[in-house]
C-alpha cells in the first residue's frame, strides 16, 4: 500500500501546477505515506527483535543442554579400575545416547529459528547467524561422535576385562586349594607310613606348578596391556601382583616343607 501511495504522490507532485486546488490532499498523502513508512519499519524492527530473541534463546537452550550432557558423561571418560566401573560407565552413555531426542529437539529449533532471523536481517548479518548455527551443529556431532567412540571402546574393554577376571579366578581357586593340600601334607610328613604319599602329592604340586607359572605370564601380560594402553587403571596389574606373591610364598612353602635335598629323598620314599 506505501508503494501505491508513493506512485500516488509522485504523480500529484508532477502536476501539482494543474492541481494546485489540491495542495491540501497532496500534504495529506504525503503525511499518509511517511505514516505507513514508518510503521512498517517499525513493525519490521520488531519481527526481527522478537526473531532474534527467540534465536538466541533456542542457542543458549540448546548450548546449557550441552554442558549438561558434558558433565553427566564426564565420569564415563574416567579409566575405570574394574569391571563394575566399565560396566556402569557404558550403562550410563548408552542411556544417554537412547535418550538424546532431547538435545536433538533443541538442535532443530536453533536451525529454524535461525532460518526464520535470516529471512529479514540484512545480508551483512545473515553469515553471522549461519556461522553459529553451523557451530551448534558441530558441536552436536562432535558430542555424539565422542560417547559413540566412548561406548565401542568400553564394550571391548569390558570384553578384556570380562576374560581376565574369567582367566585369573581359577588360578586364585587353584592357588587357595594347593596351599591348603601342601599345609596338609606338611603335617602329615612326621608319620613314616605316611610320608611317601605325602611326597608324592607334593611332587605333583610342583608340576602342577610349572603350568600355572605360564598361565601367571599370561595374565601379566595381559594386565600390562590394558594399563599400558591407559584403557584400564592398575587395578589388574595390583591382582596380578598379589597373585605372584601368593604363587611365590606356595613354591617357598613347597620347598619347605620337602625335606633338604627332596630329589633324592623323594625317589628314596617312592621306591619303597
Amino acid at each position: 500500500m506505501a508503494e501505491k501511495l508513493k506512485g500516488q504522490l509522485n504523480d500529484l507532485v508532477r502536476y501539482s501546477r494543474d492541481l494546485g486546488s489540491q495542495s491540501d490532499r497532496v500534504t495529506a498523502l504525503i503525511k499518509q505515506h511517511n505514516s505507513l513508512s514508518l510503521r512498517a519499519s517499525r513493525e519490521c524492527q520488531n519481527k526481527e527483535r522478537l526473531l532474534e530473541q527467540k534465536f538466541r534463546a533456542a542457542l543458549r537452550d540448546f548450548q546449557q543442554w550441552l554442558v549438561n550432557a558434558k558433565i553427566s558423561t564426564a565420569k564415563c571418560f574416567d579409566v575405570p579400575q574394574s569391571v563394575a566401573e566399565a560396566f556402569t560407565a557404558l550403562q550410563r552413555i548408552q542411556e544417554f545416547l537412547s535418550d538424546r531426542e532431547h538435545g536433538q529437539a533443541r538442535l532443530s529449533t536453533v536451525g529454524a529459528s535461525g532460518e526464520l532471523l535470516m529471512a529479514v536481517v540484512s545480508k551483512d548479518r545473515v553469515e553471522g547467524i549461519k556461522a553459529k548455527v553451523a557451530n551448534a551443529r558441530e558441536d552436536w556431532k562432535s558430542l555424539m561422535n565422542n560417547l559413540k567412540m566412548r561406548e565401542d571402546a568400553l564394550k571391548n574393554l569390558q570384553s578384556q576385562m570380562t576374560e581376565f577376571e574369567a582367566s585369573a579366578e581359577p588360578l586364585q581357586d587353584w592357588l587357595n586349594s594347593t596351599e591348603v593340600r601342601v599345609q596338609e601334607s606338611s603335617a602329615r610328613l612326621h608319620d613314616l607310613p605316611a610320608k611317601k604319599k605325602e611326597l608324592s602329592k607334593l611332587q605333583c604340586v610342583l608340576e602342577e606348578k610349572a603350568s600355572r607359572e605360564a598361565e601367571l605370564g599370561r595374565l601379566r601380560e595381559r594386565a600390562h596391556r590394558l594399563w599400558e594402553g591407559q584403557a584400564a587403571g592398575k587395578g589388574f596389574v595390583h591382582r596380578v601382583s598379589q597373585l605372584s606373591a601368593q604363587y611365590l610364598a606356595l613354591s617357598n612353602l613347597t620347598k619347605v616343607t620337602l625335606p633338604p635335598p627332596w630329589p633324592p629323598l623323594l625317589s628314596i620314599w617312592t621306591s619303597v
